[in-house]
């Protein structure tokens, strides 16, 4: 959950609504459904966090799925009456990591709170906000729910103090580390601050870094942690009720035979055809240079997605097989035909290089689009009875060949093993985790292609907006609303689906790549929350990394 809140320094100016009205042409059936959200009954672990919260700062580390929002709410209605009493206009302010997150949690809170609640983050252009805009808010709403960066920005203009604020609540906290703007809000702003707000931080799990060997680096990191969130973290010690309401998933290591078939050979005439056209567009520039102002940065930039587009070819060709990485490909030249090469992946826009060079960002472009059509004409080289292999892989003897072949890895064999060994398929929620968005792309597409698997409703889940292998904040939120409504059943994501999105309890969660560190094991593993659900760690035989 997130809230956050930003206005102009001089308190004395606002006059903020105490008691909110209803929303106009709110319904009797949704006034109804509101109380009934108000009414929830605390569990008793919930309870004894929150009265501790009241006393002190505190960082609540609870399991995935154990009431971490509502232990917020509660927070927010206790300090929210407290404002009131006092006749105090303070703000609460709810952070949270990401924009999927800052809206959820905002509609959280509306559902359980009478107070008025809105959210901001950077696409709704919050960022060219003046001191007016800020002040028309902060006369308005009494919980302000942001990004970080949105409440650091205004925090540095000051349209806002933290004298202002009453409570600061962050989700996700161990994010607070480095130089994040969690970290940044506190070390700049609130460790100085003559009149601090209390602090509520929630994690499933407050270790972040890699690389935690022993008991002295995880007690440093805990420190750390506490340090600058200037909180005390507070576990539940009887766990005999958590353990009933969020249910452990056995954990089931699934081992998959090392890799046989060798790409050595197609990795490296892959890599000469790609030097062969990044010496044509280094031609291509010494020959515009003079002509468009802009020509070193298109060639600097095309130059450097030809590279980056081919890592991920052979990242999924090693990772996964001949038909992923023929797929990597095939998305390559899709975003090419959609948005031209250059898109998304710099400062530089397409406007801008038609603008200063069509010629030169033109030429680029059919380079590009060249080079990824002689990719697929190679590995389709490779790829026997191209016409039929969708036949081959609808049969277990024809998916071994496949994989004998190198069509697909060992791994995504097994991965299919694994589906295929789901007793009632219809009726199964599962989450498979990748550590590449192109990953989450190319096995999903490949997927749909197996018609053992047919009875499954595949998708996928990626998330950031800069890379040019990222949903948008809509697409991200139709993927999600599909595996709630359980019209997709089957999803394949990223690391955007272990931290507090509201994603049903499933009854698989399956980690195609191992996780990296102790926060992911602990955020995957609690999605996997039906009863007798399992949590499946995909390794290597004979790996001891």
């Amino acid at each position: 959950m997130d809230a956050s809140t930003a206005g102009d320094g001089d308190t004395n100016t606002l006059k903020r609504p105490c008691k909110t009205s209803p929303p106009e042409g709110e319904t009797d059936k949704y006034k109804r459904q509101k109380r009934e959200c108000q009414d929830f009954s605390p569990r008793r672990y919930q309870l004894d966090v929150y009265e501790v919260a009241t006393r002190h700062n505190t960082i609540a580390m609870l399991d995935t799925g154990a009431g971490k929002t509502m232990i917020a709410v509660m927070l927010i209605k206790h300090f929210g009456k407290i404002n009131k009493a006092n006749n105090d206009r303070k703000l609460i302010i709810f952070l949270a990591p990401t924009v999927q997150l800052v809206t959820q949690q905002c509609e959280v809170i509306k559902s359980y709170t009478d107070f008025e609640v809105e959210h901001y983050h950077g696409a709704k252009g919050v960022d060219q906000w003046k001191a007016h805009s800020w002040q028309q808010q902060l006369l308005k709403y009494q919980v302000m729910v942001m990004t970080p960066q949105v409440l650091l920005d205004a925090l540095r203009q000051a349209f806002l103090i933290l004298d202002m604020v009453s409570l600061m609540i962050f989700d996700e906290c161990h994010h607070a580390t480095g130089n994040h703007p969690y970290t940044r809000i506190m070390k700049e702003f609130y460790h100085g601050s003559e009149h601090k707000p209390n602090v509520f931080g929630m994690t499933a799990s407050p270790i972040i870094r890699k690389g935690v060997s022993s008991d002295l680096d995880c007690k440093n990191q805990l420190s750390e942690l506490e340090n600058i969130l200037d909180s005390k973290i507070h576990s539940v010690v009887d766990r005999e009720e958590i353990e009933l309401c969020v249910p452990s998933a056995k954990e089931v290591n699934r081992y998959y035979e090392p890799r046989t078939v060798s790409f050595d050979d197609l990795s490296e005439e892959l890599e000469i055809l790609c030097s062969k056209y990044d010496g044509l567009i280094i031609q291509l520039h010494n020959r515009s240079t003079n002509q468009y102002k802009d020509a070193d940065e298109i060639t600097k930039e095309s130059r450097k997605r030809l590279s980056n587009s081919l890592a991920k070819i052979c990242y999924c060709l090693e990772d996964a097989g001949l038909l992923c990485a023929s797929e990597a490909t095939k998305i390559c030249i899709e975003r090419g035909q959609r948005k031209g090469w250059l898109k998304g992946g710099s400062d530089t826009t397409d406007q801008q290089s038609g603008q200063n060079g069509p010629i030169l960002f033109a030429e680029i472009s059919m380079l590009h689009m060249e080079f990824f059509q002689e990719v697929l004409d190679i590995i389709g080289k490779r790829v026997q009875q191209q016409q039929g292999i969708d036949a081959l892989l609808n049969s277990e003897r024809g998916c071994v060949e496949a994989k004998n072949m190198g069509y697909i890895s060992p791994k995504l064999y097994e991965l299919m093993q694994v589906f295929l060994s789901f007793s009632d398929p219809d009726n199964v929620r599962c989450l498979v985790f990748v550590d590449r968005k192109i990953s989450a792309r190319v096995i999903e597409r490949t997927m749909k292609k197996i018609g053992q698997l047919s009875c499954f409703r595949v998708s996928f889940l990626t998330g950031g907006s800069s890379s040019v292998d990222a949903l948008t904040p809509k697409m991200q939120k139709d993927t999600l609303d599909s595996f709630r409504s359980g019209k997709v059943n089957l999803l394949f994501t990223t690391d955007v689906a272990e931290e507090g999105i509201h994603i049903p309890d499933c009854s698989c969660v399956i980690r195609f790549d191992l996780p990296r560190t102790t926060r992911s094991y602990v955020q995957s593993r609690g999605r996997a929350r039906q009863r007798d659900s399992q949590y499946i760690l995909m390794i290597e035989q004979g790996n001891v990394k």
